[in-house]
């Protein structure tokens, strides 16, 4: 049942248009990208939240995900937009030492996962 639940909430992200990232423009997450995040979270519970957060994330307008670069987040997952106004900076288990940090270029296919040394 949460199986066929992840993929129903999967299908509602968009697929990428590729188009150039403007800061006057809401930055949205794909489906394609969230496809190559999924695997890195523990479990079908994480994934579903991801999922919702990326959802809500992607419904707000340029401006909401301005204003919401400030809200932070919580010890699970913060979403929120880069200085440039475009990339969306995302922080997964950002509390523990196996935490997971991306960079993700709006509308496209790619994630860019930042390595601590």
């Amino acid at each position: 049942m949460l199986l066929q639940t992840l993929v129903n909430a999967l299908h509602t992200l968009p697929l990428p248009k590729d188009s150039y990232p403007t800061r006057h423009n809401p930055s949205i997450v794909t489906r394609t990208q969230v496809r190559k995040i999924l695997p890195l979270l523990r479990n079908d519970g994480d994934k579903l939240d991801f999922i919702k957060t990326i959802s809500s994330f992607n419904g707000l307008t340029a401006n909401e995900q301005l204003v919401a670069r400030d809200a932070g987040g919580d010890d699970f997952l913060e979403v929120q937009l880069d200085d440039n106004g475009c990339t969306v900076i995302v922080s997964v288990y950002r509390m523990d030492d196996d935490a997971i940090y991306l960079r993700i270029d709006p509308d496209c296919s790619l994630v860019i996962r930042e390595v601590a040394l």
